[in-house]
């Protein structure tokens, strides 16, 4: 007899054994089979990620308007005095130190005008930097909100087909912000600004491109957006949208060195002000949405 086991307890069983060696059964009368593995225990199927309804859409998009005021920040046009006032505190306080250098009093009041120079123009790009960011993140939530919106409605209303292109074409371009929309370090590059003057002039070349880039695009997401609400019989009209100035970001850093740094101060005014024109469209558009949601 071939080794096997035993029919009756299922003890691996010896080659030629007439007897189980351990229950004692006469294994020779029936022939020696495995023993049935127990049935596997049944498996939970895995948790599927709810589909995004109408709710919970609306409330992504409400919670993306509701943080508007933190986003969306108006900068006074008197930021522009630092871009002044900043060298000329500088100056005076290297003044201070060389000049005074055998007076302690002169020295620590230019070692003050000095810090106080320096925070000053590292505090402005801060603010400049970090507003980007913001506004971009919020825009960023707001944009997938309204995807998810005319998806839900549409499948809702069983006219998915409809608003194919729409939808196409609002993936497309929040899928392109996305990915060229990543976080600057603010407090990384404002330091940087102050220590190597050409970080600083680097920064002013990426928040130019980005602002502009930023509202062309969204500028035909959301009139995508308009129409395929439209399609779904959500009452949502595309407002007045005024593009941003199309500001080159080259030609205002070639002209920033050829003058010495004099054109910065124009160019730095355009990015505390230009951004304001953005955020008066974006304000127009959400104030006509939030009713109709």
């Amino acid at each position: 007899m071939s080794e096997g086991y035993c029919p009756y307890c299922g003890a691996k069983l010896p080659a030629g054994a007439v007897f189980c060696p351990n229950c004692g059964a006469n294994v020779a009368e029936k022939p020696a089979v495995p023993p049935e593995k127990p049935p596997a225990p049944p498996t939970k199927p895995l948790p599927t990620k709810p589909a995004p309804t109408a709710v919970t859409t609306v409330a992504t998009i409400q919670d993306a308007i509701r943080r508007r005021s933190e986003t969306d920040i108006r900068m006074s046009g008197a930021w522009i005095l630092v871009v002044i006032v900043s060298p000329l505190i500088l100056f005076f306080g290297f003044m201070f130190v060389f000049v005074g250098m055998f007076s302690p009093a002169a020295i620590l009041t230019g070692l003050a005008l000095t810090f106080l120079g320096v925070i000053l123009a590292a505090l402005l790009y801060y603010k400049l930097i970090n507003r980007r960011n913001k506004h971009f993140m919020r825009s960023r939530v707001l944009r997938e909100g309204l995807i998810r919106h005319i998806e839900s409605k549409a499948e809702e209303l069983g006219k998915s087909h409809d608003v194919v292109s729409e939808l196409s074409t609002m993936r497309m371009i929040h899928s392109e912000l996305s990915n060229e929309e990543g976080d600057k370090s603010a407090g990384l590059y404002a330091i940087l600004s102050i220590i190597v003057p050409f970080v600083s002039l680097y920064v002013m070349y990426f928040l130019t491109k980005d602002f502009v880039a930023h509202d062309t695009r969204e500028r035909a997401f959301f009139q995508a957006f308009s129409t395929a609400a439209g399609k779904l019989g959500i009452p949502v009209q595309f407002p007045y949208w005024k593009e941003l100035p199309k500001r080159s970001a080259g030609l205002y850093l070639i002209l920033t060195i050829v003058l010495s740094g004099l054109f910065a101060i124009y160019w730095l005014w355009t990015l505390i002000k230009d951004p304001h024109q953005h955020f008066d469209a974006h304000t127009v558009f959400e104030d006509a949405l939030l009713p109709t949601l």
